[in-house]
């Protein structure tokens, strides 16, 4: 599958974000063995079912070859080049960072049309591990095999109609990369769905599609912090797939005959388009934000100086809700709802990226009691953080919480202390909010003093600037 890769995101393919469990090398006796010879069968019937369905083979037809991870891995980086050039200028910070990217990733990719070289690409021992780590034998079955190629075929297809490196062409920020690569994965599923259902190969399909936003099971040995940064990879593939497929089956459901070519042509250009596609087919019916988060985040920016690496990203509240899941899901729902807008940027230093991060986050919500109940359930999370996280390779071993109501900052402040092995991390989060607006800041690694941080994010909250109200608005508001 493409899969593109903006912050982090690949433009096409399967791949498990977490590291395999070397538990998983042989595959148990009632895995289906994925071999060469399956595999140019299970790719002969899904061609002919693709051919089927949308309208004649592909000419030239696109060759199945099986290679090794670092093979898949270089077509990665290649691929993710442009796109990692969005948010980082500098070329050849750019190519290593591409080539990270394909270093990360290739290890547990296993099939992917590359757009690249017009090929499908499979490493079938990776294969093989994915439907073990995960416990899912149908992945590497023969409704399984046909249902990713089948899936992979209709990027060929879309590829060819509508030229991938075009359309990428057209992404000048990493949310409308994003927010591209969940029409592109999002067609891909809706059409494969199809063709699946009507060859009998609907049991590979649903696999295939639980399997991508799947967490491991052996993840939680590693304890909660692994589990949440697992659960973030997953909601970020599960956006891609799932909402993907959700908008594009509305849009086109609402425009059958010209709704693919629109997708694809002026796609959503960020992601709470794609969560909400009536905003797509109709832009008069979104929500309005009140404020503008972008002077917070530069003057976080200003804070930090030239000497750490920034990247600003949109934040929705459905990402949000993946490093949630200790919260009731009820309050966990109703925050996605109350959620209006959200920014964010992230920051390390250029020197040790590895030993310090900043990150700010800026979110408006539909009501300034939303707000305060976003303080509130920040707190529940930390405490319940500290209860779940009092064992594991990434622990919290001491900690502090304090109610913030002084000099016009309210809100609550969270210091934590973490054991990652023998490394001991020192972590600062303070959440405050003013009318409907929430500013919090994560510093880890050397965070500032409890006054001094206080400061600073009073001078976050005063940055954020109210919108001008637009005029048909500016008419209806009284005079004072």
């Amino acid at each position: 599958m493409p899969t593109l890769r903006a912050s982090s995101t690949v433009l096409g393919c399967f791949v498990a974000l977490l590291q395999l469990p070397a538990a998983a090398q042989a595959a148990p006796e009632a895995l289906a063995e994925v071999t060469e010879a399956r595999l140019q069968a299970a790719y002969a019937d899904a061609q002919a079912a693709c051919s089927k369905a949308l309208g004649g083979p592909l000419d030239p037809a696109v060759p199945l070859r099986l290679v090794a991870s670092a093979e898949i891995a270089a077509i990665v980086a290649r691929e993710n080049l442009p796109l990692v050039k969005l948010r980082q200028p500098d070329a050849e910070k750019a190519e290593a960072e591409a080539a990270q990217i394909g270093k990360q990733l290739g290890p547990a990719m296993y099939a992917k049309y590359s757009w690249a070289d017009q090929t499908f690409l499979v490493v079938a021992p990776t294969w093989q591990k994915i439907a073990v780590a995960l416990d899912r034998p149908a992945l590497t079955s023969d409704v399984g095999l046909r249902a990713v190629m089948v899936h992979e075929l209709c990027h060929a297809y879309d590829d060819r109609k509508f030229d991938f490196t075009a359309r990428l062409q057209t992404a000048k920020t990493s949310e409308a990369a994003t927010a591209l690569n969940a029409v592109i994965e999002g067609h891909a599923q809706l059409q494969a769905r199809r063709i699946c259902g009507q060859n009998g190969w609907m049991d590979g399909f649903t696999a295939m599609r639980e399997a991508v936003a799947q967490v491991p099971a052996s993840v939680g040995k590693g304890g909660e912090a692994a589990l949440l940064l697992a659960r973030a990879g997953a909601a970020s593939m599960a956006f891609a797939y799932h909402d993907g497929e959700e908008f594009v089956a509305a849009v086109l459901a609402a425009d059958a005959g010209r709704g693919a070519a629109r997708v694809f042509t002026a796609p959503p250009t960020d992601q709470d388009t794609v969560l909400h596609p009536e905003w797509y087919l109709d832009p008069a019916t979104r929500p309005a934000a009140l404020y503008d988060a972008e002077p917070a985040l530069a003057r976080l920016e200003a804070w930090l100086g030239d000497e750490w690496r920034a990247t600003r990203m949109d934040l929705t509240g459905k990402q949000i809700a993946a490093g949630l899941t200790l919260l009731p899901q009820a309050d966990v729902d109703a925050f996605v709802r109350s959620v209006r807008a959200g920014r964010a940027v992230q920051a390390v230093p250029l020197d040790r990226p590895q030993s310090k991060s900043v990150i700010l986050a800026v979110m408006e919500f539909d009501s300034a009691a939303s707000a305060q109940r976003w303080i509130e359930l920040a707190a529940e999370l930390g405490r319940r953080k500290d209860e779940a996280m009092k064992t594991g390779a990434v622990r919290i071993v001491g900690g502090t919480a304090t109610p913030v109501a002084e000099d016009g900052l309210v809100g609550h402040l969270q210091r934590k202390s973490i054991r990652a092995g023998v490394t001991k991390i020192e972590m600062a989060t303070l959440d405050a909010v003013r009318d409907r607006v929430v500013v919090e800041t994560v510093i880890s690694g050397a965070p500032p003093e409890d006054d001094a941080h206080k400061q600073l994010v009073r001078e976050l909250l005063d940055a954020v600037t109210k919108k001008p109200a637009k005029p048909a608005d500016a008419a209806k508001t009284p005079p004072k």
